[in-house]
C-alpha cells in the first residue's frame, strides 16, 4: 500500500513542477511495489493447485507483465512520463487507444496469474486488494492529475474509454498499429 502512496505523491510533484522529489518518490513507490510482488510470489505455497493451473498462472504473469511493462515504460516516453515535470505529451495511440489506463487492465490479469502461479493464500489477498488500489490510483490520475498535466486530456476522455475497451476503441487501436 505504501508504494501507491509514493506514486500518488509523485503525481502531485508533477503538478507542482518538482522534478527531483518526483523522481525519488517514483523510484521508491515502484521499488516498494516490485518488492511486495516478489515477496508474495516467493512466499511458498500453502494451497494446492494443479500444476497445469500453476503453469497457466505463470503464462498469465509473463504475458500481462510484458504488456504492463510495454504500456507503462516503452509506449510512454520514459523521460517525459517519469522524469520531467513539465511534459504535456499525451499518448493516445497503441494500447492507449484501447483505454486510458491499459496498465490497470493488464495488472488485473497479472495479479490473477500471481495467485495461480504462487499457490499462496497471501497472493489471493494481494490479488483482491492491489488491483483495486491500482484502479483507485488510475481514477485519481484520470480525475485530478491528468486534466491538469495534459491540455488535450478532456478531448481524449471523450474518445477513449476509462478501462474497458469498446468496439470503437479496439478499431482505433488496430488502426494505430504500425505493422
Amino acid at each position: 500500500m505504501s508504494g501507491y502512496i509514493f506514486l500518488y505523491t509523485a503525481d502531485w510533484f508533477s503538478i507542482i513542477n518538482r522534478q527531483a522529489p518526483k523522481i525519488l518518490v517514483s523510484l521508491a513507490g515502484t521499488g516498494l511495489l516490485v518488492f511486495a510482488h516478489f515477496r508474495v510470489g516467493l512466499a511458498g505455497n500453502d494451497l494446492y493447485l494443479h500444476p497445469i493451473l500453476r503453469l497457466v498462472g505463470i503464462l498469465l504473469m509473463v504475458a500481462f507483465g510484458v504488456a504492463l511493462i510495454y504500456s507503462l515504460y516503452i509506449e510512454l516516453p520514459f523521460s517525459n512520463s517519469y522524469i520531467q515535470t513539465d511534459s504535456s505529451d499525451l499518448v493516445t495511440s497503441g494500447t492507449y487507444a484501447l483505454c486510458r489506463h491499459p496498465g490497470v487492465l493488464w495488472y488485473f490479469f497479472f495479479a490473477f496469474g500471481l495467485v495461480l502461479a504462487s499457490s499462496h493464500s497471501w497472493a489471493g489477498v494481494a490479488a483482491a486488494v492491489w488491483p483495486f488500489m491500482n484502479l483507485f490510483f488510475a481514477w485519481i490520475q484520470d480525475r485530478f492529475y491528468f486534466p491538469r498535466i495534459f491540455p488535450d486530456y478532456k478531448k481524449y476522455k471523450t474518445t477513449t474509454p476509462f478501462l474497458i475497451p469498446t468496439f470503437a476503441s479496439i478499431k482505433q487501436f488496430r488502426g494505430s498499429l504500425k505493422i
